[in-house]
């Protein structure tokens, strides 16, 4: 997605949607470690 758009999504807002998403899988009930980036497999955005 990034790519196809010109590369919009910048550094920071990366690391912001890393953590949004890290906030609302343990909200929803993941357990998941405290040092655990659930997003890394998926970070070519």
């Amino acid at each position: 997605m990034n790519e196809d758009n010109g590369y919009f999504i910048e550094t920071m807002e990366r690391e912001e949607l890393a953590d949004f998403i890290d906030k609302a899988a343990r909200l929803a009930g993941l357990e998941i470690e405290e040092d655990q980036d659930i997003t890394e497999e998926w970070r070519e955005w």
